[in-house]
């Protein structure tokens, strides 16, 4: 265990020892209470906090993942999430992009509306550059200042800066806490999982580096990947980029400003902001019409390279 964060998980000892010596902390280490949750979609009804509880979001986006077939697999709008099993449905399915699956996932799980959405982000599909404005104003989304503080089903959000960019940046959720990986006088590196939807992968170990039989591409839309963490002493998150490879392009915030975000303090603190109480839920959120810019990734209609 990694003496700093007391969670992150080091591979090296001696490394983390000694980055632990020379860090100071810029947020505390927080014990966040978690409400637990019951499997499969659904809003979770009233239960006991515990700290070991994972998020319902998570567990209903790995079962899409561990279930939905390359077929019904798609990076795409208008936005689609089904679960086998749940309102008749006989299949699972994703047709989603990186924003709209963390939209779609929180309004299914928490009873998120679009209301709530709209007065966070500014928008009722709010796309990436959304989130990350909302999270950098801890405006329904709080930003994570220290990595050390991450728990599985936070964000990472990226803002892209460039004009000419076909999409606003990128969204995933955490699916597994960083891992120590190395240091420097002034920075370490992380290797993180996490879920998201996106039409390249996260590295070759991805769950979506595989072939799609009815078009003979590699999959895309919702998966499990790997990406690198880069933060300062203080454990801010300074850089990153799109997978682990070191043909990976690293980006800092002149390119692709990042940072990590909880979503908002009704799910993990159990209970309704007062903004959200008396607001019904709204209709129709099985299909997400949608019409959010469709690209991602380290380089849009790419992957990185292998070697």
């Amino acid at each position: 265990m990694n003496p700093i964060s007391g969670h992150l998980i080091s591979r090296s000892a001696n490394a983390s020892v000694a980055s632990d010596r020379s860090a100071t902390l810029i947020e505390p280490l927080e014990g966040r209470v978690f409400m637990d949750a019951m499997p499969g979609p659904g809003r979770p009804p009233g239960q006991v906090p515990t700290a070991g509880a994972l998020p319902l979001h998570v567990k209903m986006a790995r079962d899409l993942v561990q279930h939905v077939i390359p077929q019904n697999n798609l990076y795409d709008t208008p936005s689609i999430l089904q679960w086998a099993g749940v309102d008749g449905q006989t299949v699972y399915k994703n047709t989603s992009v990186c924003s709209t699956l963390i939209t779609k996932l929180t309004m299914r799980a928490y009873g998120f509306t679009s209301s709530n959405f709209t007065q966070w982000t500014g928008e009722t599909s709010p796309e990436a550059e959304d989130y990350y404005d909302a999270a950098i104003t801890n405006n329904g989304f709080k930003r994570v200042m220290n990595i050390a503080n991450l728990r599985v089903g936070d964000l990472f959000i990226a803002k892209y800066l460039d004009p000419e960019a076909t999409v606003t940046g990128h969204v995933t959720m955490v699916n597994q806490l960083p891992r120590f990986v190395s240091m420097t006088s002034t920075t370490r590196t992380y290797s993180m999982e996490v879920i998201d939807s996106s039409s390249s992968y996260h590295g070759s170990a991805d769950t979506r580096n595989v072939i799609d039989p009815g078009t003979g591409e590699t999959d895309t839309g919702i998966g499990i990947g790997t990406m690198r963490m880069i933060t300062d002493t203080n454990g801010l998150l300074i850089k990153y980029s799109w997978s682990m490879l070191t043909s990976s392009v690293i980006y800092d915030a002149t390119e692709r400003p990042s940072l990590f975000a909880t979503i908002p303090q009704y799910y993990f603190y159990g209970q309704q902001p007062s903004r959200m109480l008396g607001t019904a839920p709204d209709s129709g959120t099985t299909t997400f019409n949608d019409s959010v810019k469709i690209g991602d990734g380290a380089n849009v209609g790419t992957v990185d390279s292998l070697t």
